[in-house]
């Protein structure tokens, strides 16, 4: 346990407000630095620092220690891995050992209660005598203590750092595989992600060919770079099965590719008369989806006409953020969350928002009687499929154009 005055109990909850009694932190028993060799550093692939056993724990304002998760060997130092790896234990060996050894430990749900418990206070000292002990026999049975001292030097102390977990975040994904496991759907998706190797390459397309396709862009000052439009003919020719790959460094375009694929395929669905897709944008952390968002206010150009904009009132983004629920009060500041969508979600909402769209149509073609979102909607498809031909008209004659222009380079 840590003495209530001291600094590291302090630093963990510095920035904590006053009603939470508890933080989640990992505690490293153990540390290994690496051994310098002829006076120099280590200069080989294995961790600088190593931390053979990492233990999930709570820790109150009163400094004691509670289990948040049975104590680990981290999944990077563990063989099986990929081109000769440096490893200190066998996943196999980890796995038996997890198998015969387990601790109690507490939910998120369930600490909060528990340190208010006068009988769990009083077996705190011999719970985490238990604690401390399993962590020992895991290192002890578990971790190849030769393999370690080969290249590593032992730090005197271990060290505690709070940690922002994300609780629960691979609950969803566990119940996933099961569905999957379970169902006997074919997932082509699932099957060409887990596809180990390229079973075939696909020549690029020409962009010229797939004119007709580009139906929205997400800019009217600039257009989209030759790369851009050789990505965006890809993404936009892609079947249900397929994975399509676009990287490059910060500023190069990604960002705006992705505008105009949600353009185009908006766009589609208009034209089919069929729902608007599902456009998932999803990451390992949130700054990458957000930026996303952040993009269609600053660099989707809406136009400055009657025309530009949303027509639904209160609903000023084209796209809503989900973040985990510890984060939405503070996302909703700046971003359509889930707690914005259901309080639109009414009747009241929905006769308002009707007669808010009737009225910016009636005042963006004001020579017409639009009287119903029918007639609005029939206007705005068959506006569409005008600009769909004259893209069509516009790849037939490119296409021409070309196959001229070859025959007169023969001659």
């Amino acid at each position: 346990m840590l003495e209530p005055n001291s600094k590291i109990l302090h630093k963990l909850f510095v920035d904590e407000d006053d009603k939470v009694l508890v933080v989640k932190a990992h505690y490293r028993p153990v540390l290994y630095t690496v051994t310098k060799q002829h006076g120099q550093d280590f200069r080989g692939t294995v961790p600088q620092i190593l931390s053979p056993v990492i233990c999930p724990i709570w820790i109150t304002r009163e400094g004691l220690f509670f289990s948040a998760g049975t104590p680990y060997i981290p999944r990077d130092v563990l063989a099986p891995q990929a081109d000769d790896k440096f490893t200190i234990a066998e996943v196999s060996k980890l796995d038996d050992f997890l198998t015969t050894h387990s601790i109690p430990s507490y939910s998120d749900e369930d600490i909060v209660s528990a340190i208010q418990s006068e009988e769990t206070i009083a077996e705190q000292n011999e719970l985490w005598k238990q604690y401390h002990k399993l962590a020992q026999e895991l290192f002890g049975d578990v971790c190849s203590k030769q393999k370690i001292s080969e290249l590593y030097t032992l730090l005197e102390d271990g060290v505690i750092g709070k940690i922002d977990d994300i609780t629960g975040a691979s609950t969803h994904i566990l119940s996933l595989y099961d569905k999957l496991s379970d169902s006997n759907h074919s997932s082509p998706l699932l099957h060409s992600y887990a596809t180990q190797s390229v079973s075939h390459h696909e020549t690029c397309l020409f962009a010229a060919d797939t004119i007709a396709a580009r139906l929205g862009h997400s800019n009217t000052q600039f257009p989209l770079a030759e790369a851009q439009r050789d990505a965006l003919s890809h993404a936009l020719t892609m079947s249900d099965s397929d994975i399509l790959a676009v990287n490059g460094p910060p500023g190069t375009g990604k960002t705006t590719f992705v505008l105009s694929v949600v353009a185009s395929l908006w766009i589609e669905s208009a034209l089919k008369e069929e729902e608007p897709p599902l456009i998932i944008a999803a990451s390992t952390n949130n700054q990458a989806v957000t930026n996303v968002i952040d993009a269609f206010g600053k660099d989707f150009d809406e136009g400055s006409d009657e025309l530009s904009g949303r027509w639904l009132p209160d609903v000023s983004s084209y796209g809503g953020y989900f973040p985990s629920a510890k984060k939405e009060d503070e996302a909703s500041k700046k971003y359509q969350t889930r707690s914005f969508y259901s309080q639109l979600e009414n009747l009241e909402y929905l006769d308002r928002a009707e007669t808010h769209f009737i009225e910016r149509a009636q005042a963006s073609f004001k020579d017409m009687d639009l009287e119903s979102t029918e007639h609005v909607k029939d206007h705005l498809l068959n506006q569409l499929k005008i600009n769909q031909q004259t893209l069509e008209q516009i790849q037939a004659c490119w296409k021409s154009y070309s196959k001229k222009s070859k025959l007169w380079k023969t001659y």
